[in-house]
């Protein structure tokens, strides 16, 4: 898309330039960005909208959830914190086979 064409970085798995597979989509523009911008930003044509994206807007019992975390990201990260650290406490490992690279240019750094 015209959020994730790029040769600047490398996010493949098989170490070549450009960001994963070809006719991909990210739900928000700045995709690479750790923030609340899923939940601020409208759905548009660029951007990927599955359905569960679709009911999550809409369903009566997360929306007052999805409209909080539009409204702050700092309600949005302490929530995600709190989930993220009893999944862990549960024993989820977060970890990808071969790890997460991504390679700036080092005028980028």
């Amino acid at each position: 898309t015209k959020y994730t064409s790029s040769d600047d970085y490398v996010a493949r798995g098989d170490g070549k330039k450009g960001i994963g597979m070809a006719g991909g989509q990210s739900w928000t523009q700045q995709w690479l960005t750790f923030d609340n911008s899923y939940f601020r930003e409208e759905p548009s044509g660029d951007l990927m909208m599955l359905e569960t994206d679709k009911i999550i807007r809409e369903d009566p019992d997360f929306k007052p959830h999805f409209e909080r975390y539009a409204k702050s990201q700092e309600e949005f990260f302490k929530d995600y914190a709190d989930v993220h650290k009893r999944l862990s406490e549960l024993g989820s490992t977060f970890l990808v086979p071969g790890g997460i690279r991504i390679d700036l240019p080092k005028s980028k750094l």
